[in-house]
C-alpha cells in the first residue's frame, strides 16, 4: 500500500431479503463465502465459493461484477479461474463483467459448488496520504435468495486501525 495508514471501509449492501422462500432465478445460494486477498498494487485476489441448490433445470449461473468504482473510475478483472473445474465464459455488458458458469451442453446437478477466483484491479483511489478499500462483497445483481454469507479480508501488511 502507498502508506502504512490504511482506511478500511467495506460496503456490505445486502439489498435482498435473506428470508425469501422461493428463488426467482430457479436456484438458491445456500452459502456464499468470499475471501479478499488485498495486494500492494491496489488489486484484490478474490475467491468466491457458492453452494447452489437448483430448483429448476438450468445449465449453471451467471456472476455479474460491476466495473464502475465509487471513485467513478473503471476497474479491471483478469486471472479468472474456476477452481471447482466448471466451464465458464466471460463477457462485458455495459458497465458489468459477466461470468457464465456451467456447461452450455449439460444441465447442472441439483446441488453444485462453484469456486470462482479472479483479480479485481481497483485503479487509483485518488488519495495521497492513505489507501481506501471500498468493495461491495456481494454485488447487486443477484435475482435470488442467499441463505448465508461469510467473508475474510487478508491485508498485505499490518496497519493502524485507529479511526481517523
Amino acid at each position: 500500500m502507498k502508506k502504512r495508514h490504511v482506511l478500511l471501509f467495506i460496503l456490505l449492501l445486502l439489498s435482498f431479503n435473506f428470508t425469501v422462500a422461493e428463488a426467482r432465478e430457479g436456484f438458491t445460494i445456500q452459502h456464499y463465502d468470499i475471501v479478499l486477498d488485498v495486494r500492494d498494487d491496489h488489486s484484490i485476489l478474490i475467491t468466491e465459493t457458492l453452494d447452489v441448490a437448483f430448483q429448476e433445470t438450468l445449465h449453471g449461473i451467471y456472476r455479474t461484477i460491476p466495473l464502475r468504482t465509487h471513485f467513478d473510475t473503471w476497474a479491471r478483472i483478469n486471472e479468472i479461474k474456476l477452481l471447482s473445474g466448471h466451464q465458464f465464459a466471460t463477457s462485458r455488458e455495459g458497465s458489468d463483467y459477466k461470468i457464465r458458469i456451467g456447461d452450455p451442453n449439460a444441465y447442472s446437478r441439483a446441488q453444485e459448488t462453484y469456486v470462482i477466483q479472479y483479480r479485481f484491479h481497483l485503479g487509483d483511489d485518488q488519495l495521497t496520504d492513505l489507501d481506501e478499500l471500498y468493495y461491495n462483497l456481494i454485488g447487486t445483481d443477484w435475482n435470488t435468495s442467499i441463505d448465508g454469507v461469510t467473508f475474510r479480508i487478508n491485508m498485505p501488511h499490518d496497519f493502524d486501525s485507529t479511526p481517523l
